[in-house]
């Protein structure tokens, strides 16, 4: 059999074209950490708020933001005169778009932008149904040199239903402030 192989100009071109656009696609993970009060009835109250993301800079302006969340929801349990309060924690998976109002590649001043998402939220992913929130933020970053930054947001998520007997919707604002390392 004769193997039938490209040719060189044609993986030249895949090479030469490739790299310019691999380069400009800056990527970016945060890890941040914050504090949040879920409101919920019944319960909810503070909680820690913890986002690892990664996000994906399209154009200057405009990127695309994947997101693992996690909080705690505190609730009652038991008969009304002797409850107790149990704590369930939380882990969302959610997709963002995310519009900068300076280029999003500057660094060495505060680069404000908004965000809008939706994803799922659970106590269990294996085994309990996860339910729809909705994340509406707001916050700035700022990045020290090409590889790191800050980044501190104001969020509201809207969760459609928790997991719990009662089923309740709720609200989580948050201020969460995070570490961010960019990379081509």
């Amino acid at each position: 059999m004769r193997s039938v192989k490209p040719p060189i100009f044609l993986l030249g071109l895949i090479l030469f074209t490739g790299t310019p656009v691999r380069a400009q696609g800056r990527s970016e993970i945060a890890l941040s950490l914050g504090a949040g009060s879920l409101k919920v009835d019944p319960g909810g109250g503070k909680t820690v708020v913890f986002s690892l993301s990664y996000q994906f800079h399209i154009t200057r302006h405009f990127s695309a933001e994947g997101a693992l969340d996690s909080f705690s929801y505190k609730f009652p349990i038991g008969p009304p005169d002797s409850s107790s309060i149990y704590k369930d924690g939380y882990l969302g998976a959610e997709a963002a778009v995310v519009y900068h109002f300076l280029p999003n590649r500057d660094k060495r001043r505060w680069l404000p932008f908004l965000v809008a998402g939706i994803g799922k939220t659970t106590t269990d992913f294996t085994e309990i149904a996860a339910h729809p929130y909705y994340r509406l933020g707001a916050g700035v970053s700022y990045h020290l040199n090409d590889r790191l930054g800050f980044r501190l947001e104001v969020r509201d998520e809207i969760i459609t239903r928790l997991a719990s007997y009662s089923s309740p919707r709720g609200n989580l604002p948050s201020i969460r402030c995070g570490i961010v390392y960019r990379f081509h």
